[in-house]
C-alpha cells in the first residue's frame, strides 16, 4: 500500500514538472495537445492518504524552487489542523513529498512516466 503511494506521489510531480527549455509543465502539454486526453494517475487503496497529502501541500518552497515537506512543517499543520496521525502516516505524507519533489525537480527534457517500483532515499533528510 505504501508503494502505491509513493508511486502516485512520483507521477504527480512527473506530471507537475517543467522540463528545461520548457515553459509548461508536462501535464499541460499533454492537454494542450488533447483537450479530451484524460490524465490518470496510478489507484490507491489509502486514498484518505492522498487527500492528507493535498491538504498539508505537496511540498515547501526552497530557495532553489521545491523542496519536500519538512517534519517541523507537517507538525504545524498537525497542530493547526487538530489531526491526529500516526508516525508510519506521517512518514508516508513527508515521503510521498521527497518522491513528489525529486520527480518534479527532474527537468532533463523526454523522461518517461515512473511505473513500478519506489526505492526511497533518505539519505537527503536532515
Amino acid at each position: 500500500m505504501r508503494d502505491e503511494l509513493l508511486l502516485f506521489a512520483r507521477q504527480l510531480g512527473w506530471y507537475h514538472c517543467v522540463p528545461e527549455k520548457e515553459k509548461m509543465s508536462r501535464s499541460e502539454k499533454l492537454l494542450e495537445r488533447n483537450h479530451a486526453l484524460e490524465l490518470t494517475l496510478p489507484p490507491v487503496q489509502l486514498e484518505y492518504l492522498v487527500h492528507l497529502f493535498y491538504e498539508v501541500g505537496l511540498c515547501e518552497q526552497g530557495f532553489n524552487g521545491a523542496v519536500r515537506l519538512s517534519w517541523s512543517e507537517v507538525t504545524a499543520w498537525l497542530l493547526a489542523t487538530g489531526r491526529k496521525l500516526n508516525h508510519w502516516e506521517v512518514t508516508t505524507l513527508i515521503d510521498m513529498s521527497n518522491e513528489y519533489v525529486r520527480e518534479r525537480n527532474s527537468t532533463e527534457g523526454f523522461r518517461p512516466i515512473p511505473y513500478g517500483d519506489v526505492k526511497v532515499d533518505r539519505s537527503e533528510e536532515h
